[in-house]
């Protein structure tokens, strides 16, 4: 089976980890093609992430020739797909995995990608999920190029809800219609409340980051670092984020 694989893979210049990847999302892929592939067994299933991608990626996904890590690409979408085995420890190699490769496609994908989890045979529902997911993760500006569905909980519960949303946007109101205040709490939460680092991605000085901390306190009346303030304040910004939600 896997000199067929890549006696097919020469005949009609689709990678076998495409091949297998095909055959995985319309359900066909059998214990015997996958073993032929190098693939675990038994899986308890895979994690796939969906996102934007030109068909420069094929190239240079063929060239990694990694047997775990399986694409497919078809009308302006890669998906990659990883098995994942071990639970939560399975989970989180996985996802290193596809964030790596996202990492080597930059900048030919649209990244940022939300990777979901799902036994073999609701790999179709993991796409259209991830597909589904994507937008929220764009919107927010997240920095990391692989997401989680639970890192959009708020973004996602802000979405079903227009009218706290709306109370939401009126918190940041105060802040005016620039974005270097807005800009700076995102960072600081994108970091967990780091200064330091927040201030070195800002490109500020510490005591600059902590004037416009004091500022949006001041503006808002609600304080960016108490833990209430962390849950109001982020959950406005994923509010304003909605907005821009393709």
């Amino acid at each position: 089976m896997g000199l067929f694989l890549d006696e097919s893979a020469v005949r009609s210049g689709v990678p076998a980890a495409a091949q297998v990847a095909r055959a995985l999302l319309d359900g066909s892929l059998t214990p015997n093609l996958a073993a032929a592939c190098g693939l675990p067994r038994p899986v308890d299933g895979y994690l796939v992430a969906a996102l934007p991608g030109v068909p420069e990626v094929v190239g240079p996904l063929a060239e990694r020739g990694r047997r775990d890590l399986l694409w497919h690409h078809d009308r302006g979408e890669l998906v990659l797909l990883t098995p994942v085995t071990g639970a939560a420890a399975g989970v989180d190699a996985a996802r290193s995995r596809i964030s790596d490769a996202l990492r080597a496609l930059l900048p030919m994908v649209g990244v940022p990608a939300v990777g979901v989890f799902r036994p073999q045979r609701q790999v179709a529902d993991a796409v259209r999920e991830s597909r589904r997911l994507r937008p929220f993760a764009v919107a927010a500006d997240l920095a990391e190029v692989l997401h989680a569905p639970e890192d959009l909980a708020v973004d996602r519960g802000v979405a079903r809800l227009p009218e706290v949303a709306a109370g939401l946007r009126a918190v940041l109101t105060p802040l005016g219609a620039g974005t270097e205040l807005r800009r700076t709490l995102r960072t600081l939460y994108r970091v967990d409340l780091h200064r330091a680092r927040a201030a070195e991605l800002l490109g500020v000085h510490r005591q600059t980051l902590t004037y416009r901390l004091n500022r949006i306190r001041e503006l808002t009346g609600v304080d960016p670092l108490s833990v209430r303030g962390v849950a109001v304040l982020a959950a406005a910004l994923a509010a304003e984020a909605e907005d821009r939600r393709p």
